[in-house]
C-alpha cells in the first residue's frame, strides 16, 4: 500500500490499560442465523436475543449475538437457527492476543493488521509529511474526551475546488470501516504520476478524509468493550449516527440511553457529530460523501427515514449502482445498492442530513463480514472494494468540475456547488438531478421527503428494540421489499 512509516510505537503499547480494568467479556456468547418469514417472527427473535446484528432484519437470514441461556431457550422453543459463531469471546481473545505480540508495523505491513487510534493519528501525520505539496492534516475538533478528530485533505487543486468527503468509524465496533476508510486515504495520498486515474482527480478536486469520528468509543473498543458502538457519554453513549438533526428520533432510534440506537437528548448532543457537521458546513464546495460503516455490504442513499423518493433519485440510484458495480468489478463481492429506509426506516443518520440539508450526494456502505471482529485478510479485499467505490464517486464529481487552469493561469472563483439536474432546465439524464419521475426537480431535498409531503409526527417509531448493526427498527416496508437485496444479489451471480 503506502510508502509511508508511522512513528516508531510497539502496537502492544495499546493494550497498556487493560491491566489497570479488565475488559467486558462475551464468554459463551454465540452468533447465530435465524431465517425469518415475518414481522411476528422477527418481533419474537428480538425479545429472544442481546443483538440483532443484521442491519436490515427482515424476511431472509437474520444474524444476531446470543447468551448461552438465550441460546438454550432458542433450542428449547425449537427455533431453527444455524451456529456461525460458538463463543465470541474466543474471537476476541485471539485478535487480542494477535496484536498484542504484533511489531510495529512498515510501510509495506501497515495495512496488515488493524491499528488503534494513536497509530491512526500518528499515519495520517506521516502521510502529510511525505507527500506536504498534496496532503495536509485538518482538525475538525475535540471528542467529549478530549481526544482531536483529524483528517486529510488531499489534493492538487486549488483550495475552494469541487470536494468529497469520505468517513468512518462513527459506530467504534466498526474496524474494518476504519481501515477502509484508512485504505481511501492511501490511495489518494500516495498517488505518483504514473497513476493516471488519480492524479487527474486530484488537478480537479479535492478529497477529505476523516478516518475515525468517534475517537472515545474507538478506544473503548480497543481498551474496554469490544463490540462498544457509541461514543463515551455517561457510561452509556450516543449514537452518533442516530445524532444528526434531520427528522432526528422521529422513527428507528431508541430515547433509551442503554440502547444501542439511543439517539441521544437533542440534535447534535455531541460534540462528535457536531464537529463533522461544522466541517462539512465550513466547505460548500462539497458535492458528496460517503460515510464507511459495518457489515452488511450494502450501498445505502437516501432517504433513510422514509420510504418516499428523494427528489434527486435518478442521481443517487445511478451512482449507488456505479459504485456496487466497481466493488463487484474489484473483487466479485455483491454490495446491493438501495434505499436506507429498506427495509427498516432510521433517523438522525448523517447521510439524510448530508443530503436534506447540504444537497450532498450521501451515501453509506456498509462493508463486508457477518462479525466486527473480522480477520486482518479481510483489510485487503475491503479496501480494494471500497477505494473502487470512492474513486467512483469522486469521479462523478470531477466530471462536473471546471477543469484546472493551464501552467501559470488562474482558477477565479469557484463555481456554487451543483447537486444534479440539467444545466439547461430540460429533461433529466441518469447523470442529473430528478424527483424520480424523469422531470427535473424544482424542490430542494426534503421537500417530499414523507408521501403527500406531510411530516413525520414528534417521536414516531421511538421504542424500537435495539439493533447491533447500523441501523434497526421494527419493519414497516411491504412484504416484497423484503426480498430485494437478496434478488439483486441473486442476479449478479447469475449474470443476469
Amino acid at each position: 500500500m503506502a510508502d509511508v512509516i508511522a512513528p516508531s510505537a510497539p502496537l502492544a503499547f495499546a493494550f497498556a490499560s487493560l491491566t489497570a480494568a479488565a475488559p467486558v467479556r462475551y464468554d459463551g456468547h454465540a452468533l447465530v442465523r435465524v431465517w425469518i418469514d415475518d414481522a411476528r417472527e422477527l418481533a419474537a427473535l428480538r425479545g429472544r436475543v442481546d443483538e440483532i446484528w443484521t442491519e436490515h432484519p427482515g424476511r431472509g437470514f437474520v444474524d444476531a449475538r446470543v447468551r448461552p441461556h438465550q441460546l438454550a431457550a432458542l433450542r428449547d422453543a425449537g427455533v431453527a437457527f444455524e451456529l456461525r459463531a460458538a463463543d465470541l469471546q474466543a474471537g476476541i481473545d485471539a485478535e487480542r492476543e494477535r496484536l498484542r505480540g504484533a511489531a510495529t508495523p512498515t510501510a509495506s505491513t501497515w495495512f496488515d493488521d488493524f491499528r488503534d487510534y494513536d497509530a491512526i493519528m500518528a499515519q495520517l501525520e506521516a502521510m502529510a509529511a511525505a507527500a506536504p505539496h498534496r496532503v495536509s492534516v485538518v482538525d475538525l475538533g475535540a471528542s467529549l474526551e478530549g481526544r482531536p478528530i483529524r483528517g486529510l485533505r488531499i489534493s492538487d487543486a486549488p483550495p475552494g475546488a469541487p470536494a468529497v468527503l469520505y468517513s468512518g468509524t462513527m459506530h467504534a465496533r466498526e474496524w474494518l470501516a476504519t481501515m477502509a476508510t484508512m485504505c481511501v486515504a492511501d490511495r489518494f495520498a500516495t498517488a505518483d504520476d504514473t497513476d493516471a486515474v488519480v492524479t487527474d482527480l486530484l488537478s480537479a478536486i479535492e478529497i477529505w478524509v476523516v478516518p475515525v469520528i468517534n475517537p472515545d468509543g474507538y478506544v473503548i473498543s480497543w481498551t474496554e468493550d469490544r463490540y462498544w458502538r457509541k461514543n463515551a457519554r455517561d457510561g452509556y453513549g450516543v449514537d452518533l449516527n442516530r445524532n444528526w438533526d434531520y427528522q432526528w428520533a422521529v422513527v428507528g432510534a431508541s430515547d433509551d440511553p442503554y440502547a444501542e440506537d439511543y439517539h441521544g437528548p437533542a440534535p447534535f448532543s455531541e460534540p462528535e457529530s457536531s464537529a463533522l457537521r461544522d466541517f462539512i458546513v465550513a466547505r460548500p464546495q462539497l458535492r458528496a460523501h460517503i460515510d464507511f460503516h459495518s457489515f452488511s455490504q450494502l450501498v445505502l442513499r437516501p432517504w433513510g427515514y422514509d420510504y418516499a423518493l428523494p427528489p434527486d433519485e435518478a442521481t443517487l440510484s445511478m451512482l449507488g449502482q456505479q459504485m456496487s458495480d466497481a466493488m463487484w468489478d474489484a473483487t466479485a463481492t455483491d454490495y446491493a445498492s438501495i434505499h436506507a429506509a429498506e427495509l427498516y426506516p432510521a433517523a438522525g443518520a448523517v447521510d439524510d442530513w448530508g443530503y436534506g440539508v447540504q444537497g450532498l450526494m450521501a451515501f453509506t456502505i456498509e462493508l463486508r463480514g457477518d462479525d466486527f471482529v473480522v480477520p486482518p485478510s479481510q483489510i485487503g479485499p475491503a479496501c480494494d472494494e471500497n477505494v473502487a467505490a470512492a474513486l467512483q464517486l469522486a469521479a462523478w464529481v470531477r466530471q462536473r468540475a471546471p477543469e484546472p487552469p493551464p501552467e501559470g493561469g488562474t482558477t477565479g472563483d469557484a463555481p456554487p456547488p451543483d447537486h444534479g439536474g440539467s444545466e439547461d432546465g430540460g429533461p433529466v439524464d441518469p447523470d442529473g438531478g430528478s424527483d424520480g419521475t424523469g422531470e427535473p426537480s424544482d424542490d430542494p431535498p426534503g421537500a417530499d421527503a414523507t408521501p403527500g409531503g406531510a411530516a413525520l409526527p414528534p417521536g414516531f417509531g421511538l421504542g424500537h428494540a435495539q439493533g447491533g448493526g447500523c441501523r434497526s427498527a421494527e419493519p414497516r416496508a411491504p412484504a416484497w421489499l423484503l426480498l430485494v437485496p437478496w434478488w439483486l444479489r441473486r442476479r449478479r451471480r447469475q449474470g443476469t
